[in-house]
């Protein structure tokens, strides 16, 4: 499976996990095919950060009432 097929299955929220912690990690055409997709779906930084703080909400919430 080739890197666009992947970064295409992502939803956004998993696209600014995948920044956060483990951009640092890929080869720089790896990086590159993140950052077009990123930008392909007009997310900002803000956005990246927005998503992640609401999926961890979410998922604290989901914990606690939900287990």
């Amino acid at each position: 499976m080739q890197i666009q097929e992947i970064l295409n299955n992502f939803e956004d929220f998993e696209l600014s996990f995948l920044m956060e912690f483990k951009y640092q990690t890929y080869m720089s055409g790896t990086k590159k095919a993140i950052d077009e997709e990123i930008k392909r779906r007009g997310l900002t930084e803000r956005d990246l950060e927005s998503l992640k703080q609401e999926e961890v909400k979410h998922n604290k919430l989901y914990n606690v009432f939900c287990n």
